[in-house]
């Protein structure tokens, strides 16, 4: 081989090595363009994906409310007893739970622990037991309750009360005698020596039918109390 063909050999090469460099070039532009797309992208999804949890959030947190306010308003009901009106029963200062379902479809029954509106202020709920059920005739005398049919027969006399605070909660000469109308209830509260209760608004009032707890006016049963300490409240059983 002569000299001549040697020097195109070289320019062969560096041509093709000239081709190859350029290849070189437009495939690391090419990729660099795709890592820029890449990145663009990469960043709108993120962008996209943090507005899509704040929504998430925020609509966990509209369901949640949705929630607390139809679990309070339409099923359960949380007291504040600021008195010792129904002491031992329930504590001063205690909070409760109550359903407010117990009664759409059943009635309430003798014993059952109500949350309702208080007669004298309907914007005060009180908490009290029922003692006396619609049509039927309470007599407290000798601090003891008598309770009779609408037909004048003895149900019970004396009833058994087992969560009363105090025995003696009557004067020698005091005596009630109440006449319950239909779909009323009569109530009075555990401790009888502080509560204010059927005796108070019939000594106010007499025997006249807004000293009865209507149906309607009653929130819920009271089912346990959760502050200061724990109870649920037993059924009670009279003899």
């Amino acid at each position: 081989m002569n000299k001549q063909d040697d020097n195109k050999d070289f320019e062969i090469e560096f041509i093709e090595y000239g081709l190859i460099d350029e290849e070189e070039k437009v495939e690391d532009k090419i990729e660099d363009n795709s890592t820029d797309e890449r990145e663009i992208k990469e960043d709108e999804e993120e962008k996209f994906d943090l507005k899509k949890e704040i929504f998430s959030w925020i609509a966990m947190f509209a369901i949640a409310i949705g929630i607390a306010y139809v679990i309070s308003n339409f099923i359960l009901i949380n007291a504040y007893v600021p008195t010792g009106s129904m002491e031992n029963t329930i504590p001063k200062k205690s909070r409760l739970i109550g359903l407010r379902l117990s009664y759409t479809f059943s009635e309430p029954e003798r014993g059952d622990i109500i949350i309702f509106k208080n007669p004298d202020n309907p914007n005060e709920n009180y908490v009290k037991r029922i003692i006396g059920l619609p049509e039927e005739t309470v007599i407290l005398k000798n601090n003891q309750v008598y309770v009779y049919s609408s037909d004048g027969t003895l149900k019970y006399g004396p009833l058994s009360e087992p969560y009363l605070q105090d025995r003696t909660w009557m004067s020698a000469d005091e005596e009630y005698e109440f006449h319950i109308p239909k779909d009323r209830y009569l109530v009075l509260g555990d401790n009888r020596n502080n509560s204010a209760d059927a005796r108070t608004w019939y000594r106010n009032k007499g025997d006249v039918e807004e000293i009865y707890i209507h149906k309607d006016k009653i929130l819920a049963q009271g089912l346990f109390i959760y502050w200061s300490s724990f109870k649920i409240f037993d059924d009670v059983e009279y003899n």
